[in-house]
């Protein structure tokens, strides 16, 4: 069955057009009918007018927020390793202990960084989302450090967001 008002083609129990919207209670016709009909010869050699382009979207914010994301995150891997590693702790079972207990905080930071710059390089929705679920997964695992990942991983699912409109 087809509309009458703008010619597409419904099913036959529907209630209205999924085109134009309009009531189809006994208004189908079993032939189609074009959208557009030319009123004159001059009608029928002009076409119609083609709907407007689409002007691309841009990234560019998309990108900034990548790149800051990465950038706090890889200023606090370094924070880290310069406490953990760098400094003057010893070797006693305490400070084992604690680098025990960081090592998953530090890996999953460390993943979320590296995901996060090549989802900044490619763009990429699915690279932002890994990042800023590893984020997240490093806030859980070190609960008492979350001021330091909770930035980039806000930022990664913003960038998630407005990439997903491609």
């Amino acid at each position: 069955m087809y509309c009458k008002k703008c010619g597409s083609f419904v099913l036959s129990d529907a209630k209205y057009c999924n085109e134009c919207g309009q009531r189809l209670t006994d208004q189908l016709e079993s032939t189609p009918q074009p959208a557009y009909q030319p009123q004159t010869y001059q009608d029928m050699i002009e076409q119609p007018p083609a709907a407007p382009s689409r002007k691309p979207k841009s990234y560019a914010g998309t990108a900034i927020l990548l790149l800051i994301a990465a950038g706090i995150g890889a200023y606090y891997l370094y924070y880290l390793y310069q406490n953990i590693y760098g400094g003057s702790a010893g070797s006693g079972l305490g400070t084992m202990l604690a680098q025990a207990l960081i090592m998953p905080h530090m890996a999953a930071v460390s993943l979320a960084v590296i995901l996060n710059i090549f989802a900044w390089l490619a763009l990429s929705r699915g690279l932002s989302l890994a990042s800023a679920i590893l984020y997240t997964i490093a806030i859980v695992s070190m609960p008492i450090a979350w001021a330091n990942t909770v930035i980039p991983a806000v930022l990664c699912y913003i960038a998630f967001g407005t990439l997903g409109s491609k």
